[in-house]
């Protein structure tokens, strides 16, 4: 019982990040600065990458797409 809590929380917690993600991109969509937006959040998620683990290849996060 326990673990089918944990999951459903998780689930939701899934939804409202994807939610928050899609309002972003829709309210930069319209601005016409989604381009913009989306590589400079990438550039600035490979730097902190790179920081913490020392290598140099480009993860993209999986939230952005």
């Amino acid at each position: 019982m326990e673990g089918g809590i944990y999951n459903k929380k998780l689930f939701f917690y899934i939804i409202k990040l994807s939610f928050l993600y899609y309002k972003k991109i829709i309210f930069h969509i319209k601005l016409g600065t989604y381009n913009q937006w989306f590589w400079t959040t990438l550039f600035e998620y490979c730097q902190l990458y790179n920081n913490s683990s020392g290598k140099h290849n480009c993860v993209p996060p999986i939230g952005l797409f």
